[in-house]
């Protein structure tokens, strides 16, 4: 699976709004990601490493801890799913 690039949400679920509206996942194990601009709060991912380990990615997080979330590439569609059910989807811009 491959996902690097620049990733656009097209999740509208209340859950999402803790979660950045872009992130780039780059080839060296970076990523960076983008809040709204009206956004109420920080969001959850903004910089830091990522990697890809059996159908789960694991980002370090705003608070510098490191979350496991499922993965699952359709197309240009990036689906994360969260460990409270929360599902993100994320088209390859």
């Amino acid at each position: 699976m491959n996902i690097i690039g620049k990733w656009e949400k097209i999740t509208t679920a209340p859950c999402g709004q803790k979660y950045p509206v872009s992130i780039e996942f780059k080839p060296n194990g970076l990523y960076q990601a983008a809040a709204s601009q009206d956004a109420a709060m920080h969001p959850l991912w903004d910089v830091g490493t990522f990697k890809l380990n059996k159908g789960k990615v694991y980002l370090s997080t705003s608070n510098d801890s490191i979350i496991a979330y499922k993965v699952h590439l359709e197309e240009k569609t990036l689906t994360i799913t969260d460990s409270e059910g929360c599902e993100l989807q994320f088209q390859l811009s």
